[in-house]
């Protein structure tokens, strides 16, 4: 389906036209497209036995679990769905400028497993790599892995090699994971074993993209699960993945990365932090005023002013960062996520 896409129907047809007329003919394809439909034609196939697998969609049973009634369409037939019955899909509402903060929040949560984690562009696979292995490490012996069109073939391979063959002991008996950062050069043709989460940081453009994408786990027979970030202008996506019969509920509030309140409570939070971090500027800005017209002018003063500034400003952005879900943990933020908080917000 893939060579189809790319244009290369009329090639596939006169390969085709070179094979011996008395053959048994038998065409495998992931996708069953208009194209692969016009394909069988072409080989000669009049009338094809398709063999196709059905997956019984579950309905959820309300509480967030699966194991419901069977979804009946007309006729009493299961529907269909896209995605394996042993594959769970979930979805995270989050602001945008809160996305690497759960990230880091879900990897350290799930450091013991492998996870891929999805970009958009070959820029976002090299900028995240950099900035997630400059941050604290989800535990002792995690790795990160780069994957992109843009890389030689050789190091795709050697990347590829380190994350399959990922061992878990670290030497002192404790679990460690990784994480394969790629974009959709991973999406498909790849088998990775034990893959317990794909998570996709932005949501494809594509949306026959997605099915490819969270294919990577729960492979022969496995169980697996997929996560998708998205944000509240991308809501919509959900009732459409729905549509493209791929089921998908909102991420329970076990993990960390989830908001600790509803979306909407945690913009008015972030509102007022911002209101109070204004004052306290205009505040210390009289301040240096009146300092400056009615102050002796000591060295002491000039001095001593603007490093308090500074410590109000790194102790709002810890604030920030411990509210964005950066330090669920229950740790202090470390130096290395506070210089990120405070270059990203210059």
């Amino acid at each position: 389906d893939v060579l189809l896409d790319m244009g290369f129907e009329v090639t596939l047809t006169s390969i085709l036209g070179r094979l011996p007329r008395m053959r048994r003919t038998g065409l495998f394809s992931a996708t069953n497209t208009s194209g692969v439909k016009r394909l069988c034609v072409k080989s000669g196939m009049r009338n094809p036995v398709v063999v196709d697998v059905a997956i019984s969609a579950v309905r959820s049973n309300g509480n967030g679990e699966g194991g419901g009634e069977m979804i009946e369409a007309k006729g009493g037939k299961p529907q269909k769905q896209a995605t394996p019955s042993t594959l769970t899909n979930y979805y995270l509402l989050s602001p945008l400028d809160e996305k690497l903060s759960r990230l880091l929040a879900f990897l350290t949560q799930h450091s013991s497993e492998k996870v891929i984690v999805f970009f958009l562009t070959c820029a976002c696979v090299e900028y995240y790599s950099t900035v997630l292995k400059q941050l604290k490490l989800p535990c002792k012996g995690y790795e990160y892995e780069a994957l992109h069109g843009k890389l030689v073939q050789k190091r795709r391979e050697k990347a590829m090699e380190r994350f399959r063959k990922k061992s878990y002991s670290d030497g002192s008996g404790d679990m460690a994971g990784s994480a394969l950062l790629c974009t959709d050069v991973a999406a498909r043709g790849i088998d990775v074993p034990s893959v317990s989460w794909t998570v996709q940081f932005d949501a494809p453009v594509d949306p026959s993209s997605y099915v490819h994408r969270v294919g990577r786990s729960a492979r022969a027979g496995k169980t697996g699960n997929s996560l998708v970030f998205l944000t509240r202008k991308e809501e919509a996506y959900v009732d459409f993945l729905r549509l493209r019969k791929v089921p998908v509920r909102e991420l329970g509030r076990v993990e960390v990365c989830c908001p600790p309140s509803s979306m909407e409570g945690e913009e008015e939070e972030e509102d007022q932090v911002g209101e109070k971090e204004d004052e306290m500027e205009l505040k210390g800005d009289g301040g240096n005023e009146s300092m400056d017209c009615g102050g002796d002018g000591s060295p002491l003063e000039k001095a001593t002013k603007p490093k308090s500034n500074a410590a109000t400003a790194d102790s709002a952005i810890e604030r920030r960062i411990i509210q964005g879900g950066c330090c669920h943990t229950g740790r202090p933020p470390s130096h290395a996520e506070v210089g990120f908080e405070r270059s990203r917000r210059l």
